[in-house]
């Protein structure tokens, strides 16, 4: 292999390397930050003594909308009722 190619190959397996790292950042960052709005919403509701049902304990675990999440988290503030939160 003459040097010119192994430069290109290394220069391209460096790129990829580093964008891989960049998404894997950004989907940890972003798994993460939906995990604790999803524990912040529990708090709230159990500080409010709302009771989640299962369905809804269901739904909120599978969201990963933070933009979501904190929604239901300012709903869950003033809800005077777990309906009230999801809808």
């Amino acid at each position: 292999m003459a040097l010119s190619n192994y430069v290109i190959t290394n220069k391209w397996y460096r790129q990829a390397i580093e964008e891989g790292l960049a998404k894997g950042l950004a989907k940890g960052r972003d798994e993460g930050l939906a995990r604790g709005e999803r524990e912040a919403l529990r708090a709230v509701l159990q500080a409010r003594a709302l009771v989640v049902s299962t369905e809804q304990s269901a739904r909120i675990d599978a969201c990963s909308d933070p933009d979501a999440l904190r929604a239901w988290i300012v709903r869950a503030a003033t809800a005077t009722h777990i309906d009230a939160v999801f809808e």
